[in-house]
C-alpha cells in the first residue's frame, strides 16, 4: 500500500550501494582481490543490523522489515548480475567469480529464514523457544569462529586494518546513509519512515558477505590469483 519506501530502498540498495563499492575500490586502487571483496559487501541485500537500529532509533518497524524481505529475495538475482557487470572492471577476477555458489549461499540462507516463518505462522508457541536455543546457538558459533579465525589467520590482522580498508569501511555506509535520507526527503516520506529507509541503505548483510567469501576461497580459480 506504501510502495515508495521500498522502491527507494531496492534502488539505493542495488545501484547506490554497489557503485559506491566500485568507486571506492578504483578509487584507494585496491588489488582486483580485495577490490572484489569490496563489491560482494556493496552488491549484500540489507541485514538484520538495519532492523536492530530501525527498532533502536523508533522507526517503521514493519517497512524495515519488509524491505529487508524484499531486498534478500532480489539479491538472488541482482546480486550475481552486479557483479558480473562490476567485475569487468576487474581483469584477472573477471571470469573467477562463481555466480552459481554465490546464488546457492543466498538460497542457503533463505531457507533457515523461511522455516522460522512458518514456524512463527502455524506453531506460534514453540517460536520463542526456538529464538531463544537460536540465539544461543548463534552466540556460541560467533565466539567460536571468531576465537578460530584470529587463531588461524592473525598475520592477516594488519591487512585487514590498513587504512584504505578501514576508510571504505566507513565512508561506504555512511554514503549509504546519506543518499537513503536524501531520497527518502526528496520523496517526502515522514520521519520515521526516512529512518528506516537509511538504516537499510546503509546496513549491509555482512553475515551473508562472510558466508559468500568464505565459499569463495575455497574455490580454486581464486586461489591461483
Amino acid at each position: 500500500m506504501k510502495p515508495k519506501g521500498v522502491a527507494i530502498a531496492v534502488v539505493s540498495q542495488y545501484v547506490i550501494m554497489p557503485l559506491t563499492a566500485f568507486c571506492l575500490a578504483k578509487g584507494f586502487q585496491l588489488s582486483d582481490i580485495t577490490a572484489v571483496v569490496v563489491l560482494v559487501c556493496g552488491c549484500c541485500p540489507g541485514g538484520t543490523n538495519s532492523n536492530t537500529l530501525t527498532l533502536a532509533l523508533k522507526g517503521d518497524m514493519n517497512l524495515s522489515i519488509v524491505m529487508t524481505s524484499c531486498s534478500t529475495l532480489l539479491a538472488m538475482g541482482m546480486m550475481p548480475l552486479l557483479l558480473y557487470i562490476y567485475c569487468q572492471g576487474f581483469p584477472s577476477v573477471r571470469n573467477a567469480v562463481p555466480y552459481v555458489q554465490i546464488i546457492l549461499s543466498l538460497v542457503l540462507t533463505l531457507v533457515p529464514c523461511g522455516i522460522g516463518i512458518l514456524i512463527n505462522t502455524y506453531r506460534p508457541q514453540y517460536s520463542k523457544r526456538v529464538t531463544k536455543v537460536g540465539i544461543i546457538i548463534f552466540l556460541i558459533f560467533n565466539v567460536v569462529t571468531l576465537t578460530l579465525a584470529i587463531i588461524a589467520n592473525g598475520r592477516y590482522i594488519l591487512t585487514v586494518l590498513s587504512p584504505s580498508l578501514l576508510a571504505i569501511a566507513g565512508l561506504m555506509p555512511l554514503i549509504g546513509y546519506c543518499f537513503g535520507y536524501v531520497f527518502s526527503a526528496i520523496f517526502r516520506l515522514n520521519q520515521r519512515e526516512r529512518r528506516t529507509v537509511y538504516m537499510e541503505t546503509g546496513c549491509q548483510n555482512t553475515a551473508l558477505c562472510s558466508t559468500i567469501l568464505k565459499s569463495l576461497t575455497s574455490l580454486r580459480p581464486l586461489e591461483r590469483i
